[in-house]
């Protein structure tokens, strides 16, 4: 992508009519993000910072005021050069930017890192490293007494052979990048003697991938595995209180990958196991000083001992069918919420709600391949949809099969008035959903 962070010729082609406030947002995402931006204009200026030799964003021009390009990286000389290159492409003090917001996850450091070097509102920049470092995540749950199971940093063999020597290791465990996201490189390790080769073949694969190196080079966690009911709670934290929380089921990962399947919003658990993580969600971010901004928590339940584990916080609005399916069944819309709070803006008053429950789900190749179709035939009025989106865009592309969000095809969520209205919705789209993945070489013969 050719560069397009120059100095604008004037101040008027550079800054919008400052009628509105001015959002710098990190990271825009795919053509699949679209009706974010289209809700953000509505009350923003938008600026968008792009990674250098990052994705192609020309989908975005029509609703930014302008694209900056910054370096990739994670340490601090590549986020202060972000930080100039932000900086001098701002013409004067009148022109800074009024908010910065990210829902990428891989732009949420550097988001936080600019709020800080321009002293406007957000999450500092201490504490989402902290978010983003899952080993640090633990050892903080963990000295507050929050998190029961066992973990270890794995850097190299020399620290699989350790855990192969301790006979006390508890199997089965996980095994997961120590950073990232999207369930990349996750698997499920049954036995100690599945557990060098299963290493071995995630750090070849992770080091081969387009992960960051600070991601490559940080290895991997491995924990105990646990045992329960997985939500996630969605919802927003105000100079780090909790302003709002919304809790939903997730259906059962499918193992040993844990490809995510989609869920309920919200919770269909008994309401003393909701309340429960609602307090959880209190408790986390009791721990983490200064949150302002939406969060994806996800944790689980062992519903037999009533037992908690969080799993990660995620300082920004989720993902896929997230925003679509929280706002309907409670009326706010992330994604505005995140960049209301990063302009010190009120949040927005719910909308109607739409459904009492959504169900969801995600779509996968069952192998790798080529995508030679990936359509539907839904009827969104009968089946009360609520969002479905599928990548058109990849197909006559490779796809990769069991690797988290990296595997995933699209998604798609409905409602009704209760739980099984919604899910009797949700099976009836997924028999109209047409996805097929055709082996290499059988491509290349036609």
């Amino acid at each position: 992508m050719p560069p397009i962070s120059k100095q604008p010729e004037s101040k008027s082609l550079q800054i919008a009519v400052k009628s509105k406030p001015t959002l710098l947002l990190i990271l825009p995402g795919n053509e699949g993000r679209k009706p974010v931006l289209e809700a953000l204009v509505e009350f923003a200026n938008i600026v968008v910072v792009l990674f250098v030799g990052g994705r192609d964003a020309e989908w975005v021009k029509p609703f930014v005021q302008g694209c900056i390009e910054v370096p990739q990286g994670s340490d601090n000389g590549v986020f202060n050069t972000s930080y100039e290159i932000v900086s001098n492409w701002f013409v004067n003090d009148e022109s800074l930017p009024d908010g910065i917001m990210c829902y990428d996850e891989y732009g949420v450091e550097l988001s936080s890192y600019l709020c800080e070097k321009f002293c406007l509102p957000g999450t500092p920049f201490g504490t989402m490293r902290m978010f983003r470092n899952k080993l640090a995540f633990r050892n903080a749950c963990s000295e507050a007494g929050l998190c029961s199971i066992r973990y270890k940093h794995i850097k190299s063999e020399a620290d699989i052979n350790d855990v192969l020597q301790d006979k006390d290791w508890p199997f089965p465990s996980v095994l997961k990048p120590r950073k990232g996201a999207g369930s990349w490189h996750v698997h499920k390790i049954e036995n100690r003697s599945d557990l060098l080769k299963i290493y071995h073949s995630l750090d070849e694969n992770l080091r081969a991938g387009y992960f960051p190196v600070n991601i490559k080079d940080a290895g991997f966690l491995l924990e105990e595995y646990f045992e329960g009911a997985e939500v996630d709670i969605d919802g927003w934290a105000t100079n780090g209180k909790v302003t709002f929380q919304l809790v939903s089921d997730n259906y059962p990962a499918t193992e040993p990958y844990f490809l995510e399947q989609g869920g309920n919003y919200p919770s269909q658990l008994p309401l003393e196991a909701v309340n429960a993580f609602k307090d959880l969600t209190e408790k986390v971010l009791k721990l983490f000083s200064g949150v302002h901004s939406c969060f994806h928590f996800e944790a689980k339940m062992n519903l037999e001992t009533m037992k908690l584990l969080p799993i990660e916080f995620n300082c920004r609005v989720g993902g896929a069918e997230c925003p679509l399916s929280v706002e309907a069944v409670t009326g706010y819309y992330l994604p505005v919420v995140a960049a209301r709070l990063a302009l010190a803006l009120p949040p927005p008053l719910p909308k109607r709600v739409a459904h009492k429950v959504v169900c969801s789900t995600n779509f996968y190749p069952d192998k790798a391949g080529v995508l030679t179709k990936n359509c539907h035939e839904v009827d969104a009025k009968k089946s009360k949809l609520v969002s479905l989106t599928l990548f058109q865009n990849r197909i006559g592309s490779n796809v990769q099969a069991n690797n988290g969000s990296v595997s995933c095809l699209g998604w798609a969520s409905s409602g009704g008035d209760s739980f099984e209205e919604a899910s009797s919705n949700l099976e009836m789209v997924k028999k109209h959903i047409h996805v097929v993945v055709q082996p290499e070489d059988e491509c290349k013969t036609e």
